[in-house]
């Protein structure tokens, strides 16, 4: 759960400004980027909800400071309807949103925002960053449910995608350019060896010429993520 009430912020909280359309509620969210979000806590978890806190019209304070105030809006946007679509959103947004239901306990949409992520990552290539996503922990233990989403980076990749990686830079949120090398350094060691026996074919006639496969659908059937 999120670092609700009693949370301690800087002295300098006074620089953060107000979200021009969520700026109303007895939640108070603060993101990353020194916007603060507010919300009714009736949108969130009963758990969260005390009507007590509300009589003493007292506000619940939700530290996301690890999330761009872009991927809360989402959240905010998602929970305000009875009938949420699939976000339209940027890849590593769309992560962002998936880890803010997990930190609030509100879990009910994660199979619609892995839905959104495995589209988004196909038209925009960035079956990489996907397929990197659903191998690691992130220090939450690893989740089976990712598994469709490696199946969907693989089944879409394509030679020149995976020959030339575009990943996540956590800092920034942005993409950047890496070697092939690099980018398969970030999986855990027994998928990279699987991806590599999987993806490399021994040229016809030998010789010192690497090959990568055509056949990404046979390679997303085959390919088992450790914790798969």
């Amino acid at each position: 759960m999120a670092d609700v009430e009693n949370a301690v912020f800087n002295d300098d909280d006074n620089k953060d400004t107000v979200h021009p359309f969520h700026n109303f509620g007895n939640v108070k969210l603060f993101s990353k980027d020194r916007i603060i979000l507010l919300a009714d806590c009736r949108r969130f978890d009963p758990t969260l909800y005390d009507l007590e806190f509300e009589q003493q019209k007292k506000i619940y304070e939700v530290n996301l400071r690890k999330y761009t105030s872009k991927a809360i809006e989402l959240f905010l946007n998602m929970i305000n309807v009875s009938e949420p679509r699939v976000p339209k959103a940027s890849l590593p947004t769309l992560i962002e949103l998936l880890f803010i239901c997990q930190d609030c306990d509100m879990r009910d949409n994660e199979e619609m925002i892995e839905l959104g992520m495995a589209r988004e990552a196909m038209k925009c290539g960035h079956q990489w960053p996907l397929l990197i996503f659903a191998c690691n922990d992130h220090g939450r233990g690893r989740d089976s449910t990712y598994y469709s989403l490696a199946e969907a980076a693989l089944r879409t990749m394509t030679k020149e995608i995976f020959l030339h990686p575009l990943v996540i830079d956590e800092e920034t949120q942005t993409f950047e350019s890496v070697t092939f090398w690099e980018a398969l350094e970030e999986l855990p060691l027994e998928d990279r060896q699987q991806l590599l026996k999987l993806t490399i074919k021994m040229p016809e006639p030998p010789s010192n010429e690497i090959q990568v496969t055509d056949d990404w659908e046979r390679v997303a059937k085959e390919f088992e993520p450790e914790w798969s």
